[in-house]
């Protein structure tokens, strides 16, 4: 697991990196991966099986404004996310079915 720091935001979960970026209001997203559990933001997030991927939000003050993580009992990999006209896409792959938290 890597931790990250993106900019000023030092408080980042230990994940696979696989992406950061902002929008145009200066927000920034992280997507990445995990096994096992983690904790966020004071919320632990658990694994559903082996890896699950995760995205996060934090807001131009640099704190966490929201997470969401997708799993099932298999592997879950987030690959890219864009963002155009307000609207935020992510897209992933999945063994099976999936699981949003």
């Amino acid at each position: 697991m890597l931790a990250v720091t993106f900019g000023s935001i030092t408080n980042l979960p230990a994940i696979n990196l696989i992406q950061a970026g902002q929008d145009d209001w200066k927000r920034t997203y992280v997507l990445g991966t995990f096994t096992g559990t983690i904790t966020v933001g004071g919320n632990s997030y658990s694994s559903r099986g082996g890896t699950d991927f995760i995205l996060l939000r934090y807001g131009t003050n640099n704190l966490l404004d929201w997470c969401i993580s997708f799993g099932s009992v298999y592997d879950e990999y987030g690959c890219k996310f864009f963002i155009r006209s307000n609207t935020l896409v992510v897209a992933g792959s999945e063994q099976q079915s999936i699981h949003l938290v």
